[in-house]
């Protein structure tokens, strides 16, 4: 019948070409183009001349509160674009600024490759502090310049201090009151005599 004809009705729908498409990214392009154009031809322009810039430096001093707060916005997106500008120049100086700061020798021996210093062992003594600030006037040993370093950098340098370990006491032998153990003492004595005088 009509009606089911009109129920089983096919929808046709027709895609977009690739004329379509381009016509299309061409019309977005150019409404893209068209607003920048609009604002830095006509927009900005006209904001900068709205702008209540004096003709003389010495002007800024009579501009009132309201021209003022005109400026600010233009002020702030100048500050922006200068630091941007300025970045990677920032940058290449920190970059310097940490390079030379890895260097903790500015005192001793400045004109050798490496600062080696040999000691002997028995020259060193029972008790020695060695220098590890780099700054002592007394270099290798230690003489508390650390202490005035760690005060005006926040640093925790300290020094190397090297002790000579003492020999323990011999202790005495003492012989046990177990009759058994002390027979069996006696034996091994005897015995170690027996073996010297032969």
């Amino acid at each position: 019948s009509a009606r089911e004809k009109r129920q089983l009705k096919i929808i046709h729908v027709t895609l977009p070409t690739t004329d379509d498409l381009g016509t299309d990214n061409c019309r977005v392009m150019d409404t893209v183009y068209r607003a920048f154009y609009s604002y830095f031809k006509e927009q900005l322009p006209g904001y900068l001349r709205s702008l209540p810039l004096p003709n003389k430096l010495g002007g800024f001093a009579y501009l009132s509160r309201e021209q003022w707060l005109d400026l600010l916005p233009f002020a702030l997106f100048l500050v922006f674009v200068f630091i941007l500008l300025l970045s990677p120049f920032i940058n290449f100086c920190s970059r310097s600024a940490k390079k030379v700061s890895r260097r903790i020798n500015y005192k001793q021996q400045m004109k050798e490759k490496k600062v080696a210093t040999p000691m002997d062992i028995e020259d060193l003594g029972d008790k020695t502090a060695l220098c590890r600030c780099w700054k002592s006037a007394k270099f290798p040993y230690c003489d508390g310049t650390h202490s005035k370093h760690n005060l005006e950098t926040g640093d925790n340098v300290g020094p190397a201090v090297l002790k000579r370990r003492r020999d323990p006491k011999p202790t005495e032998t003492t012989i046990s009151e177990d009759p058994e153990e002390k027979k069996s003492v006696e034996e091994t004595s005897e015995l170690q005599q027996t073996s010297t005088e032969q």
